[in-house]
């Protein structure tokens, strides 16, 4: 694979997490009963909630910021502009992916799970695979 299309696979990366800022991720169904049964529907995207994992509770924009950050800090360092070293950026992409896998879960077993959050999933595995094959064109170790 060639350096500019990394560096694209990368781009488009970001440019989808921004996008599933506004994609919802998952939704919530209640029902009370105060006046006969009323049901209410909480849907959460990239810009409102938050995902708790282990105690640790991360608004979903940190989310997509950690893994537009790893993107562009892996584009730096193709492009040579930085040398920061490759167990950063994979440990970036790993927070992101633990807590999208933790959202993940969250929501198919108490709601539904949306399209934003499976977009990351794919957006995270995929920077995975680009940020490993371009260890072959920059020092990035």
């Amino acid at each position: 694979m060639e350096k500019r299309n990394i560096i694209l696979g990368f781009i488009i990366i970001i440019v989808v997490t921004f996008i599933c800022g506004f994609t919802p991720w998952g939704s919530f169904k209640s029902e009370i009963n105060v006046f006969g049964t009323m049901t209410f529907s909480l849907t959460l995207n990239g810009f409102n909630g938050s995902i708790t994992f282990m105690h640790i509770k991360l608004p979903n924009y940190i989310i997509m910021l950690l893994l537009s950050l790893a993107s562009i800090i892996a584009i730096l360092n193709i492009k040579k502009v930085i040398s920061i070293p490759a167990i950063i950026i994979y440990v970036l992409f790993g927070i992101s992916l633990l807590w999208i896998i933790a959202g993940i879960f969250i929501f198919a077993t108490k709601g539904t799970v949306e399209i934003g959050i499976i977009l990351m999933l794919l957006c995270n595995i995929f920077g995975i695979i680009l940020l490993t094959k371009s260890m072959s064109f920059s020092k990035i170790s």
